[in-house]
């Protein structure tokens, strides 16, 4: 191109699928018939440019959206644990025992731990309900003054221990009560004679079908339920959290046989599935206990969070748009303004172009009614096009540096097509001199993709030699 001082190429969108098979309208490269060798300074510009104004006014650069909100939540609390610290001194022994076993009271109450001190026979009796334990961290005195390793320890049953002085006085002995033994029980008998009386049921399906009304009757229904399966002979006993079923031997054998779990006392504490003893027969006198632990709740606020997306296309109608939203109420004031409702409780953040789509300045709204400042525009904010080009130089492009090769005003733009010619056009360096392909890339302002539903986008590239001043 030695004599060549200027020329033009034209770009469609859809000319090298073959190519290059995931081009679109907004994002493409081309392969040219023949590469193109550039010898010298060159500048390149967009002279035409063609392109279907059909975008989603809803993409991925403003479908996005966070909703946090406080959930109360009831808490139950199975395990209770409480360090308490009691200052021992050698020449106050009984006062020390005496001190510990009041906090003890004072953190789980009276008859669950009691230290009984006997001087005479240097000797303590750690009397532990079951259900509570006692950690002693490792190099604690108290570990040494019991004649116990020294390591981490959990007592958790009664038990006798040598007592000895410690060497060192005063002291600070730290202990941490876990409490594990429910707030109250509730057992309630399940009498067999009380369902079926005298009649001897064969039929296992009928008998697990006779039980669950029984429990229902006696609202105890979403506590436990009998699922049978009658092509495995298997029974599924499903529990709630916190209740237990109890089968004795003295009381149950018959239905300790035709749950196949031997002629034991057995608790059963969790959901487990059981093979049914298809011969067995139940006992009308045999019972078993449902047993119901309750301990302490509270009810907990938790802030939680959720981020939505809306998904991506052309909202012709405001209502369509605000019909796609989750947890808040929008619609449209007479004026063309936005109103939003966000409930009490929750907040609710847009992505920075979505609240400039719905009018609003700010991103962020607590719970409330709000109004939008400016109307809504359901053209996505998308007031002109960013066109960038591989062929360009990179050049400042206000805090930032992109080879943009021109910006496209659209906002009064009422055509199906944007058209537009430059009979003074841009011009800016060539970065290469040798080019076999030209990538055209339209992006919103905020640097993002635009998504187009159809058609097809041109643009037609001048070249001409670099002038020389």
């Amino acid at each position: 191109m030695d004599d060549v001082k200027e020329f033009y190429i034209t770009l469609p969108s859809d000319s090298s699928m073959n190519y290059f098979p995931s081009n679109k309208q907004s994002s493409y490269r081309t392969k040219l018939s023949a590469p193109l060798v550039l010898l010298g300074d060159w500048e390149v510009a967009l002279s035409e440019v063609c392109i279907p104004r059909n975008w989603f006014n809803i993409g991925d650069h403003n479908n996005f959206y966070t909703v946090m909100y406080e959930k109360e939540d009831v808490v139950v609390t199975d395990k209770f644990e409480q360090q308490i610290k009691v200052i021992y001194k050698s020449e106050n022994v009984d006062g020390f025992w005496l001190a510990l076993n009041r906090k003890i009271v004072d953190v789980v109450g009276e008859s669950k731990i009691n230290f009984e001190y006997d001087s005479r026979a240097a000797t303590v009796t750690a009397h532990i309900r079951e259900g509570v334990e006692l950690q002693i961290l490792k190099e604690s005195k108290l570990l040494y003054m019991l004649h116990m390793p020294n390591e981490d320890t959990i007592l958790s049953s009664s038990s006798n221990y040598r007592f000895r002085l410690s060497q060192q006085s005063p002291v600070d002995i730290e202990l941490k009560i876990i409490d594990s033994t429910p707030r109250s029980i509730l057992e309630v008998d399940i009498e067999m004679s009380a369902m079926f009386g005298k009649m001897t049921i064969n039929k296992h399906r009928v008998l697990f079908e006779i039980l669950n009304r029984h429990l229902a009757a006696r609202n105890l229904d979403e506590l436990i339920k009998f699922e049978y399966d009658s092509h495995a002979f298997e029974v599924s006993i499903i529990l709630s959290k916190y209740v237990e079923v109890h089968i004795e031997k003295s009381t149950g054998s018959s239905l300790l046989r035709k749950l196949n779990l031997q002629e034991n006392n057995t608790v059963i504490d969790q959901t487990q599935k059981l093979k049914v003893d298809y011969l067995a027969h139940v006992n009308a006198r045999d019972s078993f206990k449902v047993v119901i632990k309750e301990y302490p709740s509270f009810v907990n606020s938790v802030q939680h969070s959720k981020d939505l997306v809306i998904n991506p296309g052309i909202y012709k109608a405001p209502s369509d748009l605000f019909s796609s939203f989750k947890y808040v109420k929008l619609s449209l004031s007479e004026n063309s303004k936005t109103k939003l409702h966000v409930p009490e409780y929750y907040e609710v953040k847009f992505a920075k172009p979505l609240a400039e789509m719905l009018g609003f300045n700010e991103t962020l709204f607590k719970s409330g009614n709000y109004e939008s400042k400016y109307s809504l525009d359901l053209s996505a904010g998308i007031t002109e096009i960013f066109i960038y080009s591989d062929l360009v130089q990179s050049h400042h492009v206000g805090d930032s540096f992109a080879p943009l090769l021109r910006i496209i005003p659209c906002m009064n733009e009422k055509e199906d097509q944007i058209v537009k010619y430059y009979d003074r056009p841009l011009y800016f360096p060539v970065r290469k001199t040798y080019i076999e392909t030209v990538l055209i890339e339209l992006k919103t302002s905020f640097a993002t993709d635009i998504t187009l539903s159809g058609g097809k986008t041109y643009v037609i590239l001048s070249f001409r030699r670099k002038p020389i001043n």
